[in-house]
Formats: structure tokens, C-alpha cells, sequence
């Protein structure tokens, strides 16, 4: 079953399916609170990410990044929702165009992908650095994500990073590093 949705202008489809295999998705034990990881994924609905590669990063620290659609803007707060997260601007964030050029925060709106750096801080992220660029025609409804794992539920198959659900099928490639 696919639904289809109009965020500012871009056609996001989003394709909900019974994924059937015979299979059942092996978490390694290595997946726990705390562990650093970085996903690369299909967003399934607002707030989950279908894994479709992920690395465990032996790192503890590291910077935290999402990548994905914007779904709304608050210009007044300074405030975006990218892949089901809020992304506060608002404070030292320098925020660029597709060439990396300064950007005017007004002109921002939903349906442009996104690329921030940051720190998630209570189920906020808080970007150093936004770079917005235009959806391409007949993109995908790609998400990344890096952070760390704030709880895992081994029956779901599934995670979390700092508010955002991870599904991991069958088919999720997972990389040890």
C-alpha cells in the first residue's frame, strides 16, 4: 500500500508494507544503550527509519548528524523538523544553501532535504551546521542518522537514537567498525 503526501511542494510517497520473510532480523549483542551508531535508511512513517545499512561505531563519542526531508519550519523559532526530529537553529548554527553558501532562514521550507551536524540534547537536536538544498525530482525518502542507542527492543527488532525508532529487517546490512 503506498500514501502519498505534499510537503511544500514535493511529493513524498510513503510505501507501508508488511515486510514477509521467513527470516528474522539477528540484532548483535554489540546493539545496547549507549553504543554510537550510524544508519542509513527509508523513512517508513514520521518518526521510524526502515534500516537498510547500518554501522556499529566503536567510537563512544563522535558528532551526531541526521539527514532527510524537511517536514516543517518554524521560522520564528528557528526551529525544523527533519525525518521526525526537531532541529533547533536557533543559537550559533550557521545555516547553508547547496553550495554551501549562507542561507536567510525564512527562505526555508518544507520539503527540502537537510543536512545537519550537532549534538542531540533532550530529544533535540541542536545543529552546529544546517545545509538545505532542493528535493530532486523523483528522490527518495532517504534518512540518516548518527548517534547513540538509547534503548533497544530485541523483540521489535527495533531502537532507538535520541527519539527516532529504528526498524532493522532481515535485509538491514550491518557493518561492525
Amino acid at each position: 500500500m503506498t500514501n502519498a503526501k505534499h510537503i511544500g511542494g514535493a511529493l513524498l510517497m510513503m510505501i507501508t508494507t508488511v515486510i514477509a520473510s521467513s527470516a528474522t532480523a539477528q540484532m548483535p549483542e554489540e546493539i545496547s544503550a549507549g553504543t554510537r551508531v550510524e544508519v542509513e535508511g527509508r523513512i517508513f512513517d514520521m518518526q521510524t527509519i526502515l534500516a537498510v545499512e547500518m554501522a556499529v561505531l566503536r567510537a563512544p563519542s563522535g558528532e551526531d548528524s541526521i539527514k532527510g526531508i524537511i517536514q516543517e519550519v518554524d521560522h520564528q523559532k528557528k526551529t525544523m523538523t527533519v525525518a521526525g526530529v526537531r532541529v533547533d537553529c536557533s543559537g550559533d548554527c550557521f545555516v547553508a544553501g547547496g553550495e554551501g553558501r549562507p542561507l536567510d532562514y525564512q527562505k526555508i521550507e518544507p520539503g527540502k532535504r537537510a543536512k545537519a551536524k550537532g549534538v542531540f540534547k533532550n530529544d533535540v537536536f541542536v545543529g552546529d551546521y544546517i545545509q538545505v538544498k532542493e528535493m530532486k525530482p523523483g528522490a527518495s525518502a532517504d534518512a540518516d542518522l548518527e548517534g547513540k542507542i538509547g534503548s533497544v527492543d530485541r523483540a521489535a527488532n527495533s531502537f532507538l537514537v535520541n527519539g527516532v525508532a529504528v526498524q532493522v529487517t532481515p535485509k538491514t546490512i550491518i557493518e561492525m567498525e
